[in-house]
């Protein structure tokens, strides 16, 4: 059987190749062995993918270009890992029924994998108590997350001699994680309480942050997360002065640098770039501009594309999508009438703001000529906590979720950037708008009503 695994590197690798021969002082090698039953093998690096070479054996060795100490993340059919790796490394793995290291920074990796395994239980545990947790007063809230991130640094100490470095390079890793946590408090307090302003508590965990440090984004999930909270507080202020929210996105980026920040907050800003937005053609240049990498200029440009497909009366992208009450539901299927669709997730903090608007909004056009539809894009892993969520919080409408999350084609075929995002039909199937009001925005009902619904 061909043998198979991935490697997925979400950071910025230069160069990938078999190798047999020793090391130099600027590569690592990645080699091991895969078990039989596991197919399609290759590695992704600088966001591409190459066929990973193995032998009948299932043996594999690779040479990677790294210029500094970084994390890779790697996946192994059903197995995923995140790795550290320096130069001159050769870390080995084997993948059998358990995932399992040897070879350079093998304490290190086995470490990583449980500190990985602990943090989906937490996060599992968590969720379970999401308003609990997220409804305790500032106070408490941080001596909880403070609580987190010491139990992970005792964790992290307990690593032999020798591994300093990669204690120091981890932290941060906690630190940021930890100082996100912190700051998204206000987000998910106001979704469960009510609208408040955080005092200097919760407010000294996003003021001041670095907001362009490119190995920080390369490495560190809290680190990119926080720069997006930070961001949007941004680009609401300016809103509120009178920009619209492209303009707003892209002003809060004209003086960063970072690559890896660029192409993230510029896919943000494509969910503002319709077929609506001014000066079409002048804001993708200036888009153009700003992207410092080919990866990111080639999604700009495929969007321009796309909403040139997504204008008023042209006919929606065809989908066929599991239903929350069983079976599948096709676009065929909810023709006769208007359609609002609601693109969402479960961990989507602002999706989850909205859902109050939308349950009203469902009760008040409940007899009326419009069908609701939310369309969930979790991934498979998060299966289970859609179909917990809808329950619990007894959402209405036409429940549906795609099947392979953000890899779906009805994100790409519909354009989907960012999350939460709104879609109007008319009763032919056919885009009134592809990027609608939001439910909370007064400008929808008008709307509605001015379609006679």
């Amino acid at each position: 059987m061909k043998k198979y695994a991935y490697l997925l590197w979400c950071l910025a690798m230069v160069a990938c190749k078999h190798s047999d021969g020793p090391i130099s002082s600027n590569y690592a090698i990645v080699a091991g062995k895969v078990s039989s039953e596991i197919e399609n093998s290759e590695i992704r690096f600088n966001h591409e993918a190459v066929a990973l070479s193995t032998d009948e054996n299932g043996n594999f060795r690779d040479t990677i270009a790294i210029s500094s100490p970084q994390y890779v993340h790697l996946s192994f059919g059903d197995f995923s890992a995140r790795i550290y790796l320096t130069q001159g490394d050769e870390v080995n793995i084997t993948v059998d029924s358990v995932l399992s290291f040897s070879g350079s920074n093998a304490d290190i990796n086995t470490y990583l994998q449980a500190y990985a395994q602990n943090d989906r239980e937490r996060q599992a545990w968590e969720y379970r108590r999401h308003e609990q947790t997220f409804t305790q007063n500032e106070v408490d809230y941080v001596n909880f997350r403070d609580s987190i991130r010491t139990q992970k640094l005792a964790q992290l100490q307990k690593l032999p001699a020798g591994t300093a470095a990669f204690q120091d390079f981890h932290q941060k890793d906690i630190d940021f994680q930890y100082q996100y946590d912190v700051a998204r408090y206000p987000n998910y307090y106001s979704y469960f309480v009510k609208d408040y302003e955080p005092t200097a508590i919760i407010t000294a965990f996003y003021e001041g942050v670095d907001l362009d440090n490119e190995a920080y984004a390369q490495n560190y999930a809290g680190y990119r997360a926080l720069v997006d909270l930070v961001f949007e507080k941004q680009i609401q202020a300016l809103i509120e002065t009178g920009l619209r929210p492209l303009e707003a996105h892209l002003a809060v980026l004209e003086d960063i640098q970072s690559p890896t920040i660029l192409h993230r907050r510029l896919n943000r800003a494509l969910y503002f770039y319709t077929f609506e937005t001014k000066d079409v053609k002048a804001t993708k240049s200036k888009m153009l501009a700003l992207a410092k990498q080919d990866r990111t200029k080639t999604v700009i440009t495929q969007h321009y594309e796309v909403i040139n497909r997504l204008k008023p009366n042209s006919p929606a992208p065809p989908f066929d999508l599991e239903n929350h009450q069983g079976g599948n539901t096709t676009l065929t299927d909810l023709k006769g009438k208007y359609v609002y669709i609601d693109v969402w997730a479960t961990w989507c903090g602002p999706c989850l703001k909205e859902m109050p608007y939308l349950k009203e909004m469902e009760k008040e056009f409940e007899h009326s000529n419009i069908t609701f539809v939310s369309i969930s894009l979790d991934e498979p892993r998060f299966y289970e906590q859609w179909r917990a969520m809808v329950e619990t919080e007894e959402f209405g409408g036409v429940q549906l979720i795609v099947e392979n999350g953000w890899d779906s084609d009805f994100v790409s075929d519909y354009g989907i950037q960012a999350l939460p995002r709104f879609v109007l039909l008319d009763e032919q199937g056919h885009f009134i708008s592809a990027d609608v009001e939001k439910p909370s925005d007064p400008k929808l009902k008008a709307r509605l009503r001015s379609l006679g619904i």
